[in-house]
């Protein structure tokens, strides 16, 4: 098992909405990573930065807990352009799930929620509990479950769903 305390950055290689590589960093109080067993945890004010500072679509993902999941069947193979790969042994990522707290930003889309899932084979974020999404100054909304497909920028509110939106005056 690997163990680093305050920083660690760990880079991913990440397909973007526009198609070229990203990467993905990983900040944390403490990041424990198990290769063997195929997942990372970030624990403390955890937080996922996808995209450069002047990236137009930089992504960052927060939360209390981050766990990443790893794909440890594909061993050493070859990286293919549309796949997100650790740098480190070839491992396809899989799954990220994040806990307490939960914040997504994206531009002028920011949602919150307790709970979140980020899937990369179909590259949706789906969060649960206590969701509030605010975008940009035109609308908000509240419910209990969200989809937010990355390729197609858009989401989804789902159980108790409630939105308000702002018309300009």
């Amino acid at each position: 098992m690997l163990f680093l305390k305050l920083f660690f950055l760990f880079l991913l290689c990440a397909e973007s909405i526009q198609a070229s590589p990203q990467p993905l960093e990983i900040r944390a109080s403490q990041i424990v990573c198990e290769k063997d067993k195929g997942f990372c945890i970030a624990e403390g004010d955890a937080i996922a930065i996808l995209g450069k500072d002047n990236d137009p679509l930089k992504q960052t993902l927060s939360s209390d807990t981050l766990k990443v999941f790893f794909d440890t069947s594909q061993g050493k193979s070859v990286q293919k352009e549309d796949e997100v790969t650790s740098i480190a042994g070839g491992s396809k990522l899989k799954r990220v799930e994040v806990q307490g707290r939960v914040k997504l930003e994206r531009g002028d889309l920011i949602i919150f929620s307790e709970k979140g899932d980020y899937d990369t084979g179909s590259d949706v974020v789906t969060f649960r509990e206590n969701v509030k999404i605010k975008d940009g100054e035109k609308s908000y909304a509240e419910c209990s479950v969200a989809t937010y497909n990355r390729k197609t920028n858009v989401y989804e509110i789902k159980e108790k769903a409630k939105i308000l939106v702002y018309a300009k005056t």
